[in-house]
C-alpha cells in the first residue's frame, strides 16, 4: 500500500467521536459509529497476563482521538501515558478530560507516521485503536511498535478482520492468519483475538447461520468485522 486511499484521507476524527468517562460516573457518548470504548477496555482487560499491575508502567496511545484507553490506564494506577493524536480537537479534548481526572496526561499533536514518537525509553503498554487499516504502510508501524516496547511488553489494537483469505478492500484489512502472520514478522508473539463470540467465529461471507437480519447481510456484504488484536514482545 504505497498511498492513501482517497477514502483513508477522510478519517480524522474530532472530539466528538469517542466516548469518554468523567469523575462523577457519568459517560458521554461519542459518535453514533463509533465504537464503546468501554467495552472494548473490557475485552484488553480480560486479555492481560495473571497478576498483571499498572503500577510502573508507561503507556502509550497512539492516534487514540481523545485519549480514552491512556487515560483509563492512568486511572488504573499507570506511572505515565502519552497520546500522539493528529487532530487539534481530541487533543483538546484529551487535555480536558484529563484535568477533570486530576490526571498528567502527556498530549502530543502529531501525525503518527511521520512523528518520531518511537525515540526515547520504552514504553510497557501501546495502544493502537482502529488506527492500522487507515495507515499507508501499517506493517512499517507495527514493527515501530514492536521496537519501543519493553521486553513483555503488551500491543493491543481494535480493528478489521476479513472474513475469509478471499476478501479484498481499499484498506488494509487482513484475515486472522494473516494478521497473526504479520504481527510475529513484525516481532510479536503470544498473538489472540478477543470481541463478542460471532466475530471470533471463523466463517464466510455466505454462512447464513451468522446472525440474523441486517447484522447478518452487513457481515456478509462487507466481509469483515472487528475485534480486538492483543500481542507481546
Amino acid at each position: 500500500m504505497d498511498e492513501k486511499h482517497p477514502e483513508q484521507r477522510k478519517h480524522l476524527f474530532g472530539e466528538n467521536y469517542q466516548g469518554y468517562e468523567l469523575p462523577d460516573g457519568s459517560y458521554v457518548p461519542g459518535g453514533s459509529y463509533a465504537p464503546d470504548p468501554r467495552r472494548v477496555w473490557g475485552w484488553f482487560e480480560g486479555s492481560l497476563p495473571y497478576g498483571w499491575s499498572w503500577s510502573g508502567t508507561r503507556v502509550l496511545d497512539l492516534a487514540g482521538n481523545n485519549g480514552y484507553h491512556g487515560l483509563r490506564a492512568l486511572r488504573e494506577g499507570a506511572a505515565s501515558a502519552t497520546l500522539v493524536e493528529a487532530h487539534p480537537d481530541a487533543c483538546k479534548k484529551a487535555e480536558e478530560v484529563a484535568r477533570e481526572w486530576g490526571l498528567t496526561f502527556h498530549v502530543k499533536q502529531r501525525d503518527i507516521e511521520t512523528h518520531p514518537w518511537d525515540k526515547g525509553d520504552p514504553f510497557d503498554v501501546i495502544f493502537a485503536h482502529q488506527v492500522l487499516y487507515h495507515l499507508e504502510r501499517p506493517i512499517h508501524l507495527l514493527r515501530r511498535v514492536a521496537g519501543v516496547l519493553a521486553p513483555g511488553g503488551v500491543f493491543a489494537t481494535y480493528t478489521r478482520i476479513a472474513l475469509n483469505v478471499h476478501e479484498k478492500h481499499w484498506e488494509w484489512v487482513p484475515n486472522k492468519a494473516t494478521m497473526r502472520t504479520t504481527l510475529e514478522y513484525a516481532g510479536f508473539r503470544s498473538v489472540s483475538f478477543h470481541g463478542p463470540r460471532n466475530a471470533l467465529r471463523d466463517i464466510s461471507p455466505s454462512d447464513e447461520r451468522f446472525g440474523v437480519g441486517d447484522r447478518a447481510w452487513r457481515v456478509q456484504r462487507e466481509g469483515q468485522r472487528k475485534v480486538l488484536v492483543v500481542a507481546q514482545v
